[in-house]
């Protein structure tokens, strides 16, 4: 699968090569073996086309829910991986994004009860 035309040295380029790298130790699954592999239930389930997206277009923090069942799927099918540990690692990864975009965006909020700076000087958001 192509790899997005993500900016290099930024978490999300860090998360997409972590994503590829594991889609690599999972014998490269096709979209359509990932979709069928998804234990959601039919109406929580992630189409081809979002599937093909997180891979191929993602230019902004993923949604978790669509991260983690990716995550899911191929850690299963990944020798030696272990899914929650996956999930840690991603979810680090996915919080280390959304951190970045929003400073990125120069908004200023609390995380973990630690103030961002917006440039505004004020830390209180």
């Amino acid at each position: 699968m192509a790899f997005p035309d993500v900016p290099k040295g930024t978490p999300l380029h860090a998360l997409l090569v972590e994503l590829h790298l594991l889609h690599a130790r999972a014998g490269r699954p096709s979209l359509d073996e990932m979709v069928r592999a998804q234990a959601r239930d039919p109406k929580g389930r992630f189409g081809r086309d979002a599937i093909h997206r997180l891979f191929s277009d993602c230019r902004e923090a993923p949604k978790l829910p669509l991260l983690f069942e990716v995550v899911r799927i191929l850690a299963a099918l990944a020798p030696g991986a272990d899914v929650e540990e996956q999930w840690e690692r991603f979810d680090q990864l996915w919080m280390t994004v959304e951190r970045y975009e929003a400073l990125s965006l120069g908004q200023g909020f609390l995380y973990d009860g630690i103030g961002a700076d917006d440039g505004s000087g004020d830390l209180d958001g």
